[in-house]
């Protein structure tokens, strides 16, 4: 994209949607539809139709995955947003049981956590999206 400051000094800039992330060709819709689906044992492959062979192996798409699993474990993700919930309505939620988290089968648990947590904030108001790439935008985790 061009950038004309005001002195008329041309700059050249680059803008990156929300939903895809620098140097990396899956979109956060996709991981959102992986992280949702995929359980612990199980081929991205079964769930993701790619017919047109446009990725040659699952390992890009996990990869991806487990960058944004291992960002909403270190950074905690669902804890801030669950705090930021509190301090907006003045009461806690349980998005799930430990017990129940602990019986989940997913491959990618910490993200489905981050998406129910969202979805939770979303019907009460507090959120106005509650996608990845929502999110992605008030904490930046892909960057």
């Amino acid at each position: 994209m061009l950038w004309r400051k005001t002195n008329g000094e041309r700059v050249y800039i680059s803008l990156f949607p929300s939903n895809i992330i620098k140097y990396n060709k899956v979109d956060t819709g996709l991981i959102e539809f992986i992280s949702n689906n995929v359980k612990e044992d199980e081929y991205v492959f079964q769930y993701a139709d790619d017919s047109a062979d446009t990725i040659d192996c699952e390992d890009i798409l996990i990869r991806s995955c487990s960058k944004v699993e291992r960002t909403c474990m270190s950074r905690s993700l669902s804890a801030l947003l669950n705090s930021r919930f509190t301090e907006i309505l003045n009461k806690n939620i349980e998005v799930i049981s430990f017990s129940d988290y602990l019986k989940i089968e997913l491959k990618f648990k910490e993200i489905y956590l981050l998406i129910k947590t969202a979805s939770i904030c979303f019907e009460y108001g507090v959120l106005l999206d509650a996608s990845l790439s929502s999110l992605n935008l008030i904490f930046k985790f892909l960057r």
